[in-house]
């Protein structure tokens, strides 16, 4: 692992190789007082962006004159390891300007990503097991488990992200007849008088009706031109039966689940 050095480090706008340095990058100047007794080491207590190169991008300077890597000083994780023959003095100033890696990592610029090899330096705080990865909306990459709405079951594990509805269809309780409307549930009371209820004349794939009937008198489900399952006759309900119907082509029409 070497360094590059950038020429106009105060300039973040000219570089030499602007192809390697990720357009992301913000460049941060830290400061080092060598003290009583002398450090062999220094640590920016964060990580530095590595290039498109897979190289430091950072500038080490002993008292203005620039640092040579491997010469000079080392870099490991956050940490600078003065290695110089020349020896620090107490009260001399070490200067580093870096680039800091941010929370997703050293992710190439705009334009960059032609593989997923470029991103394998991405890293993002705090995942756990289950999480996608998502842009928040200050457009930073951040996981976040999935949240379920009504009706619907989200399992996360380090394998799978699972999503299962359990539709729960809205009710209404009838004594008249009814035109039905889908995603819809209908329970017929029959008790006093025999009644109908018409499916959508023009359903869609998916489409689903429930009938049930409480009460002595009979109930028909009118299948208003459409099969169900495949047959050209209407529905007969008994009393305390329930149907439902999911409507699937002109052939097979309504298929009942139940």
């Amino acid at each position: 692992m070497k360094v590059d050095v950038y020429p106009n480090i105060t300039n973040v706008e000219v570089y030499e190789n602007p192809i390697s340095v990720p357009v992301e990058a913000t460049w941060e100047k830290v400061t080092f007082s060598v003290g009583d007794p002398v450090p062999s080491t220094f640590d920016l207590g964060r990580a530095v962006v590595t290039d498109r190169d897979g190289d430091y991008v950072l500038q080490v300077a002993l008292n203005g004159v620039s640092a040579e890597y491997g010469d000079d000083f080392t870099f490991d994780g956050t940490v600078i390891t003065w290695v110089s023959p020349i020896a620090l003095e107490v009260g001399e100033e070490l200067v580093v300007w870096y680039s800091p890696k941010s929370d997703y990592g050293s992710v190439p610029g705009s334009g960059e990503v032609t593989a997923l090899t470029h991103l394998s330096d991405v890293t993002i705080q705090g995942p756990q097991a289950g999480q996608l990865l998502m842009r928040d909306s200050n457009g930073k990459f951040v996981n976040r488990f999935l949240s379920a709405g009504d009706n619907v079951s989200v399992a996360s594990s380090g394998t799978a992200v699972t999503l299962s509805a359990n539709p729960t269809l809205q009710m209404s309780l009838l004594t008249a007849n009814a035109s039905a409307s889908v995603q819809r549930s209908y329970l017929m009371d029959t008790t006093n008088s025999a009644l109908t209820v018409t499916l959508p004349p023009t359903p869609s794939l998916g489409d689903t009706v429930q009938v049930s009937r409480f009460g002595g008198e009979s109930l028909t489900v009118l299948r208003n031109g459409q099969p169900i399952n495949g047959n050209t006759s209407d529905l007969n309900l008994n009393d305390l039966e329930s149907a439902t119907l999911r409507y699937a082509n002109q052939s097979i029409g309504w298929f009942r689940v139940n």
